[in-house]
């Protein structure tokens, strides 16, 4: 699998990336800084980052603005992070304690909340400021309006795999979606490209999400930075759970029922029903889910004229499915 984030264009601007952000947290009260910048240094794919730098390169574009918008939309994910694992009394966050884990939720609370609120002043900097903070901020709402929908889902067996996709649309893809859109609305390309790009970006993000869900179950403790089938353990329902909850077997009823008791058991409890996922076949279907969204990606490219940046996105259609981390 090719890491596209390892290829040298990307590195290069990344690293670009990493230092303004590092710069940027270090400017502030000590203790938030340290908590902000720790988080940083924790480490993260940067992929929406990368995004942004991808559609402005179609335009041959790369300056400071560029720079600064990409780091402000990875600002604005990692303050999301921040109030998620508060939300889901995580205690690791890869592989690093959780900032309500070494001190209270208040206290992430108002970290994630400074870091949001910095990252969004920041950008009034930018040409065409207007345009970026109000897609921003509709795009705020949606995450919102998908975490609550999270919430009021924990150990719901009853829910749709429409409603699964409702809420992981809200939460991962749309922040996705406008990054990609983010190099269109800088060089002001038209709602054409704008579209191209989004449409690229939500599919991927759709895959990006169900492909870290599907990880939940399969990888090891140390390879995704948190326990794994953690998410399960806590009442979050994600696809593979919903697809074995779709079919007719035998235990169906005992599930819901270990669900809707909350695991009385704990780790055995969920042991036993991600063995009965693999065993009806609802990894497989995932991943079958997961690769439909990835070729959607691809297909959307073919709108744009053909450049070597678009067969880079092309092959971090390819990563976002292959990857194992």
């Amino acid at each position: 699998m090719k890491n596209i984030l390892q290829h040298a264009f990307l590195k290069k601007r990344l690293s670009q990336v990493e230092a303004y952000l590092m710069d940027f947290l270090s400017d502030g009260p000590a203790f938030i800084s340290e908590q902000a910048s720790g988080n940083l240094s924790a480490g993260g794919k940067r992929l929406r980052p990368a995004f942004v730098i991808m559609s402005s390169e179609y335009y041959n574009r790369f300056d400071d603005n560029i720079i600064k918008v990409a780091s402000m939309l990875e600002l604005i994910h990692m303050s999301s992070l921040i109030h998620d694992d508060i939300n889901d009394n995580a205690d690791l966050r890869r592989g690093r304690q959780t900032i309500h884990t070494a001190f209270t939720n208040d206290v992430a609370a108002h970290v994630g909340d400074y870091i949001l609120i910095k990252a969004l002043r920041h950008l009034f900097e930018v040409p065409n400021h207007e345009r970026i903070l109000d897609l921003i901020a509709d795009t705020a709402v949606e995450m919102c309006k998908g975490e609550i929908a999270q919430l009021n889902s924990m150990f719901d067996w009853e829910q749709s795999v429409a409603d699964y996709n409702y809420r992981i649309e809200r939460k991962t893809a749309l922040l996705i979606a406008i990054c990609c859109q983010m190099g269109a609305v800088m060089a002001e390309a038209g709602a054409s490209d704008e579209n191209a790009f989004y449409q690229y970006g939500y599919h991927l993000g759709m895959a990006f999400q169900m492909k870290d869900d599907l990880l939940d179950f399969l990888n090891s403790d140390a390879e995704v930075g948190k326990p794994t089938g953690k998410d399960l353990e806590t009442g979050l329902i994600n696809l593979p759970t919903i697809l074995l909850l779709n079919k007719d077997f035998a235990e169906k009823e005992h599930v819901r029922h270990l669900i809707s008791t909350q695991f009385p058991n704990g780790e055995k409890d969920v042991g036993y029903i991600v063995s009965l996922i693999k065993r009806e076949g609802c990894f497989a279907e995932t991943e079958k889910i997961i690769l439909n969204h990835i070729q959607q990606a691809k297909d959307v490219l073919t709108q744009l004229e053909r450049k070597p940046i678009t067969d880079l996105m092309r092959s971090g259609a390819d990563f976002i499915y292959e990857r194992a981390y």
